[in-house]
C-alpha cells in the first residue's frame, strides 16, 4: 500500500498543481488589445482611434466624375459626396421670388420698366463667378449692369422721333438696360 499511496499523493498533487494554475490564469489579466495600423505600424488602444488615424493620416484614393466625388473603398469607388466643392461645384445661391423687380425698384428703375426688366433678367442665378468682394452671380451682374446703363441713359436721353412715334427717356433706358443685362454674364470679372 505504500506505493499506492504515493502515487495518490502525487495525483492529487499534480491536480491541485494544475487547479491552481487554473486559477491564477483566470485571476491573471489579459494583456490589452493592440490595435496596429497596417500602413504605419502606429499602435492603438481602441479600434476607433485607429480608424479616425487611418482616415486622417492614410485617406483612401479619392476621384471625380462631373461634380461628385468617390473614394476608392475595398476595391470599389464609392460615392461620398454628391455636388462635391472639391470637384468644381459653385454652390447657386437661390433668391426669394420678386428679387429682381425689388432691386431695380430700389435702384430707381421706372415701374414701366421694371416690368420689362424682370422677363429679360434670369429669375434665378445661374452661375457664380469668385471675385475680390466675393461670389457674384450671373443674375447679379445682370441687375447692376441694367441698372447702371438704365441710370446712365435717363440722365442723358432726351427724347427722340422714331418712325413709331416718340421714344421717351424712359424707353431709351429700359432699352439700354436690357443690352446691358443681355450681355453683363458675358463679361464676367
Amino acid at each position: 500500500m505504500g506505493n499506492e499511496t504515493k502515487i495518490v499523493a502525487k495525483g492529487l498533487g499534480i491536480i491541485a498543481g494544475v487547479g491552481g494554475l487554473i486559477l491564477l490564469a483566470r485571476k491573471a489579466k489579459a494583456a490589452p488589445k493592440v490595435y496596429t495600423c497596417p500602413y504605419c505600424g502606429a499602435p492603438f488602444d481602441t479600434y476607433e482611434e485607429l480608424a479616425s488615424h487611418i482616415q486622417i493620416e492614410h485617406p483612401a484614393p479619392t476621384k471625380c466624375e462631373g461634380f461628385d466625388l468617390y473614394r476608392y473603398e475595398e476595391g470599389n469607388w464609392v460615392l461620398i459626396k454628391e455636388n462635391a466643392i472639391e470637384c468644381g461645384y459653385k454652390e447657386i445661391p437661390v433668391v426669394e421670388a420678386g428679387y429682381v423687380e425689388k432691386v431695380l425698384t430700389v435702384a430707381g428703375v421706372d415701374e414701366e420698366s421694371v416690368e420689362i426688366l424682370v422677363q429679360v433678367i434670369p429669375e434665378q442665378p445661374t452661375d457664380v463667378y469668385e471675385t475680390d468682394v466675393g461670389p457674384v452671380t450671373d443674375q447679379d451682374l445682370a441687375i447692376v449692369a441694367a441698372v447702371d446703363a438704365y441710370a446712365a441713359t435717363i440722365e442723358t436721353a432726351e427724347p427722340m422721333a422714331t418712325d413709331f412715334g416718340p421714344v421717351t427717356a424712359e424707353q431709351q433706358a429700359c432699352v439700354a438696360a436690357m443690352r446691358a443685362a443681355a450681355f453683363a454674364p458675358y463679361s464676367a470679372p
